[in-house]
């Protein structure tokens, strides 16, 4: 019997480019031996049940669709007999047993009947898982993909100066607190954003402002790859061990100021499984007000408008892509499965932004939150920055870290409890620190009393840096005014 070669399967599959796909998975498992004949079933093929068994060898979390191509199979394969013209080896047959055994796939009654749609979805998914193992678009980085994914959209600002300094802290808060959970973050920029969105529609590139990027993409990204989707005033002050398990399994998980019903969700933070009806809804009505095209006339109305005219920006009012219309969705077909802390987890707390704004002095924002009777005002495991409000590109390390500020105690937090005080010496976040060298910093510890991930103006000494272990060379540091202390 000869051996199925990893091209043949796109032909098995009855899909181009699935062969692509597979080699790579195929040289996982390369002692697994099947028939060049293989079924002309569309639904699960051998080649197809060879694919998804490569992929669960080789770690890949599998979700209920993908359980359904994948464990229900080698039940079909073990216990029934095949279809007249198709045959398999014994190896074959042992192989599967051995992934039955070894991943407690005995339960006949945990599996659903395979359907087409069903498996023409996890094929998508399992492009998708490649193309994430290879590297998020031209970076090159490896991700694991039995990890969960955070995105963000990572641009320019608009004088076309590299991302401030305290974007790329609130992402490392992301990348310690996750450390063994998720891969490094997923940094979409114009560049990369085709290969992982792949319906992305033209118009797209058409939007006039980076917001208006980030409302579209997130429910595109989620539903395509699942994990967590943030924007960067997003800031983690715990190990989110909790956070990272809910998001795999959910339809929706968001905080809301007082909501436990998430029926105001904030869409600044969104996490959820792959897949997820709600984000496939939200994403096709997305797509659908982008490319329904306007008369010019309406950019002066307040709606979502693009038009056929290539060179003209889309119209699009504040909101109008992200939750005025993802509310609606919400309000008209609720998800399945939806969390949002609230309340006292809320990654608000009431007054915050007012405190942040107008008493900066961490014993003036304390009397504020006794007077308003907020609970647990510092104990909460996300906080919403309100970067449009506070303008944090305008902040040295110094000012951030500083102690006595409200600012200063929750940055001096983030990086002292968990996971926080760590850096990484992971080959995946080292592939990471090449490809976003801006990085290099952050991913440092200084020593000045306490650790930071940059240089505050005490003085300080390298404790762990990034750019040695990397031979990177020094890394570029902020200087910090001689009045950053006086900023606040």
């Amino acid at each position: 019997m000869a051996r199925l070669a990893p091209t043949s399967l796109s032909v098995a599959l009855g899909r181009p480019g699935i062969g692509q796909v597979a080699a790579p998975l195929l040289r996982l498992v390369p002692s697994l031996p099947v028939t060049a004949q293989v079924l002309g079933d569309r639904s699960c093929s051998p080649a197809r049940v060879l694919l998804a068994a490569s992929a669960v060898w080789a770690g890949a979390r599998r979700t209920s669709c993908s359980k359904r191509c994948s464990i229900a199979p080698f039940h079909k394969l073990l216990l029934q007999p095949w279809p007249s013209g198709a045959r398999i080896q014994m190896g074959f047959q042992a192989h599967l047993w051995l992934l039955v055994t070894v991943y407690g796939l005995k339960s006949l009654a945990a599996t659903s009947a395979c359907t087409t749609e069903s498996c023409e979805e996890d094929d998508a998914a399992l492009v998708q898982t490649a193309k994430l193992r290879k590297g998020d678009g031209h970076q090159g980085i490896y991700r694991d993909p039995s990890k969960c994914n955070i995105f963000t959209l990572w641009e320019k600002d608009e004088e076309g100066k590299d991302v401030a300094l305290m974007p790329r802290l609130v992402l490392e808060t992301w990348r310690r607190h996750t450390r063994g959970l998720c891969n490094d973050p997923v940094l979409v920029s114009d560049e990369n954003v085709r290969e992982l969105v792949p319906d992305l529609p033209e118009e797209y590139f058409r939007l006039p402002y980076s917001a208006a990027k980030s409302d579209f993409l997130r429910y595109g990204m989620l539903y395509h790859h699942g994990g967590i989707f943030i924007d960067f005033d997003m800031v983690a002050m715990e190990d989110m061990d909790e956070v990272v398990g809910m998001a795999h399994t959910l339809d929706l998980l968001s905080y809301s100021p007082h909501d436990e019903k998430c029926n105001d969700f904030s869409s600044n933070f969104l996490g959820g499984r792959r897949g997820s009806p709600f984000f496939k809804k939200v994403w096709e009505e997305q797509k659908s007000a982008l490319t329904k095209h306007c008369e010019p006339a309406d950019r002066r109305r307040q709606k979502v408008c693009c038009f056929e005219d290539p060179k003209l920006q889309c119209h699009i009012p504040w909101g109008g892509l992200g939750e005025r219309l993802s509310h609606k969705v919400f309000l008209r077909e609720r998800p399945t499965s939806a969390f949002c802390f609230t309340g006292p987890e809320s990654f608000t707390p009431n007054y915050f932004a007012y405190a942040l704004e107008w008493t900066p002095l961490l014993q003036d924002a304390q009397a504020v939150f006794r007077e308003k009777n907020i609970p647990a005002p510092l104990d909460r495991k996300v906080y919403h920055l309100f970067n449009a409000l506070m303008h944090w590109k305008t902040y040295s390390c110094g000012s951030l870290f500083k102690e006595g500020t409200l600012i200063g105690r929750i940055m001096n937090k983030t990086f002292a409890v968990g996971r926080g005080n760590q850096t990484s010496v992971e080959a995946s976040s080292t592939d990471f620190l090449k490809a976003h060298p801006e990085f290099v910093e952050a991913g440092s510890s200084y020593f000045t009393g306490v650790a930071t991930p940059c240089v505050t103006g005490r003085p300080s000494f390298a404790v762990c840096c990034a750019a040695d272990r990397l031979d990177l060379g020094t890394p570029t540091l902020a200087t910090p005014s001689d009045d950053s202390w006086d900023l606040l």
